[in-house]
């Protein structure tokens, strides 16, 4: 039993090894990449970096809206639940009315 546990913990201790090897060994490999670009190349980068935040906080902004827009659609739904709720129980309350009605002059 011990022998499995022990196993097990040095297979997950293995598994987060290797996944910060892999982010260091990336990391290394775009250090790599960077420090081979010139400076104008180095520039256009930052500009499409900039580009992305822009289209990420466009894109925040917009959900920010959807969700809004969203919240005051669910309350204004909630209000015609009710409504309709009310409608239903007066038409209730008006169809029997009409049937003691009909049935009261019936007997007349």
């Amino acid at each position: 039993m011990a022998k499995k546990e022990n196993n097990v913990a040095s297979e997950s201790e293995s598994e987060s090894k290797s996944e910060s090897e892999y982010e260091s060994d990336d990391d290394d490999e775009i250090d790599q990449h960077l420090t081979r670009l010139n400076k104008k190349d180095k520039l256009m980068m930052l500009k499409f970096i900039e580009k992305i935040g822009e289209q990420n906080e466009t894109k925040e902004e917009l959900l920010i809206k959807k969700i809004k827009c969203l919240e005051k659609l669910t309350k204004e739904h909630e209000k015609l639940k009710c409504s309709h709720a009310s409608l239903v129980k007066s038409y209730e309350n008006l169809s029997i009315e009409q049937t003691h009605t009909i049935n009261s002059l019936s007997c007349v």
